[in-house]
């Protein structure tokens, strides 16, 4: 439950910012951004969450992201965490070997 709350948090407050960068996923959002292609790696994924600066949107594409650690945006402002929609998106956290949260923020 704490999880899919955290999510929907983030996903209600990224209607509010946006990124520009190379990748079609940022199209149309103010910079700085950070985009997730289907398949990019759980490693690379948190790596980019742990370096987000205040005002950092991180976009994913459509698909299923599974993870097995905490993503980390702890004393970070302002950083916005978007997908493709409810359906199309999904953060699966179900397989998490450690840390107690799904998104630290």
């Amino acid at each position: 439950m704490t999880i899919v709350r955290t999510v929907s948090v983030l996903s209600c407050l990224a209607l509010l910012a946006g990124c520009d960068s190379d990748s079609s996923l940022c199209s149309n959002v103010a910079s700085p951004c950070v985009a997730f292609p289907s398949g990019t790696s759980e490693k690379d994924i948190a790596a980019a969450f742990a370096q987000a600066k205040a005002s950092t949107t991180l976009i994913f594409d459509s698909g299923t992201f599974q993870f097995t650690n905490t993503l980390n945006l702890a004393g970070v402002s302002g950083v916005t965490v978007k997908g493709q929609g409810m359906d199309k998106t999904v953060l699966d956290f179900k397989g998490q070997k450690a840390g107690a949260d799904g998104i630290l923020a």
